[in-house]
């Protein structure tokens, strides 16, 4: 591999690891609440407001409430 692969693998590997991250949060909230709620043996109810950051490298880019 040439060291134009390795900068073109660096980049897509830098571009996938906050959706990755995102979804493994998602995932882990989600099992939370499950959890949660077989132990109560009802509904739960969430409001998440959470700031949310897109960045590139990095290097945050904008904000935006999720």
């Amino acid at each position: 591999m040439n060291l134009m692969s390795f900068i073109w693998l660096f980049i897509v590997i830098t571009a996938l690891i906050p959706a990755w991250k995102q979804r493994k949060l998602e995932a882990t909230r989600l099992k939370m609440i499950r959890q949660f709620e077989t132990q109560r043996g009802s509904r739960l109810i969430t409001i998440i407001h959470r700031q949310e950051a897109i960045s590139f490298l990095n290097i945050p880019i904008t904000r935006y409430i999720n």
